[in-house]
């Protein structure tokens, strides 16, 4: 679980307990916390007990992992940087695969810090990836995006313009998003769709090559939308693993679809997410077209929306975002050539040189 905070313990026990509801021997279990700041070393906490163990892995045992890695191959370090120690989710989850496969696990299954366990989780990634997946992904149920019933703060042409923005960048959201939340937009033209809280991996293929690295740029989310790209055709994927409740706002069960009123924090959730969204839309543009060309010129209809839509924005806290995407697009190629070079290097060199290691 890739995580920053406090309460991913207690989601985490929700899952431990769905686990043994049903029938996982959680001897053997290894559970994962990835973690940044703002959490401090070995938070967040769980009862571990029966276990096969509890890791911490925090920025100062990705650095070591590195080191690990540097010294069993040659790689750019920047690269390996990126991959494995730079503080978000791509490598706090890239960092918690090496972990595992070092200590000697079969599969990884990932959940997030915002779901909850709706009954046979565990067993049906299990069960997928026994019967020869090399990679088991599930839905969502609940709400499927952090989105905020924005009726109250913003005409209702701000909301369809805003959508349609959004939408252009992102490979879940529908151009609707802001008036009628809750639907997505199905697999997109390439990649699959991938939900990091819910997907598990073969440690044999990872380390085999034919799983790509998680990648983001920075100041995104979006980790799993590029590993989504980047599977695609590449691996043995199932789609039959049970849903999972997302819940980025904690209603709780029985909160599922509910109207999220605008208030302070959940705007600042909203607003997070969204950031992290146009951070990543200029590179998802990008890989979505082979003519440069398209591709800046969606990129300049997101642009002149968020600029004639500027006061909504502000309304929003959000004030930001026309200068968010400006620096996005200008990184937009490094980040492409980045994630490439990533995952040649992962799945050329690295993932090679752990399965030899861990041999």
């Amino acid at each position: 679980m890739p995580t920053i905070r406090p309460h991913a313990g207690r989601v985490a026990e929700l899952f431990l307990d769905d686990a043994r509801a049903g029938g996982i021997d959680l001897a053997d279990v290894a559970l994962y916390f990835s973690t940044d700041p703002p959490l401090p070393a070995g938070a967040p906490t769980v009862d571990g007990t029966g276990l096969r163990l509890v890791r911490h892995v925090d920025g100062e045992r990705r650095r070591a992992l590195a080191r690990e890695l540097a010294a069993r191959c040659d790689v750019d370090p920047g690269v390996l940087e990126r991959a494995v120690v730079r503080r978000g989710y791509a490598s706090a989850r890239n960092a918690a695969l090496v972990e595992a496969v070092l200590d000697g696990n079969d599969v990884a299954v990932f959940v997030d810090d915002d779901v909850h366990p709706l009954g046979g989780f565990l067993p049906s990634h299990l069960a997928g990836l026994a019967a020869g997946d090399d990679v088991t992904r599930g839905g969502y149920l609940g709400h499927s995006a952090p989105l905020v019933d924005l009726a109250p703060l913003l005409p209702e042409v701000c909301r369809v313009e805003l959508g349609r923005a959004l939408s252009l960048g992102n490979e879940v959201l529908p151009p609707d998003c802001l008036t009628a939340p809750g639907r997505t937009a199905g697999e997109p033209a390439r990649g699959l769709v991938v939900y990091g809280g819910n997907v598990g991996l073969s440690l044999a293929a990872l380390t085999g090559g034919r799983l790509p690295a998680f990648f983001c740029p920075p100041g995104a989310r979006g980790e799993d939308t590029f590993f989504g790209l980047l599977l695609a055709g590449r691996a043995r994927v199932g789609s039959g693993a049970a849903p999972v409740l997302h819940d980025p706002f904690r209603l709780g069960v029985g909160a599922e679809g509910a109207r999220v009123e605008p208030t302070p924090a959940a705007l600042r959730r909203f607003a997070g997410a969204v950031r992290g969204w146009v951070c990543y839309a200029p590179l998802w543009v990008r890989t979505q077209h082979d003519d440069p060309a398209a591709g800046d010129a969606v990129l300049r209809t997101i642009a002149t929306i968020y600029a004639g839509h500027a006061s909504c924005l502000a309304v929003l806290g959000l004030a930001d975002v026309p200068d968010v995407l400006a620096a996005a697009v200008a990184a937009a190629e490094a980040e492409l050539a980045l994630m490439q070079a990533v995952d040649r290097a992962w799945r050329g060199t690295l993932m090679p040189a752990l399965a030899a290691s861990a041999a």
